[in-house]
């Protein structure tokens, strides 16, 4: 028997698989996982990199929820440039 929040992570899994394919990246590794992301070691275009995943609250608004991640991504962006 399949529960909603179990489809949800599925569906985030598959997405980051994805997006990790369609970028180029090979196999990947898991590092570390927190309350807001996991982290891979990756390749990406033949070089070492390190991908971030973040996945969805389920206990938060969707609305709320993407405007959060959105905020966050953009400032460790800002951060690395």
């Amino acid at each position: 028997m399949s529960t909603r929040a179990n489809d949800d992570d599925d569906a985030d899994v598959d997405e980051s698989m994805t997006m990790r394919a369609r970028l180029g990246a090979t196999a990947s590794t898991l590092l570390s996982q927190g309350a807001e992301a996991r982290v891979f070691a990756t390749t990406f275009l033949n070089r070492d990199c390190v991908c971030k995943q973040r996945f969805r609250k389920k206990y938060r608004l969707r609305a709320l929820d993407e405007k959060l991640t959105r905020t966050r991504v953009n400032g460790e962006a800002r951060a690395l440039v």
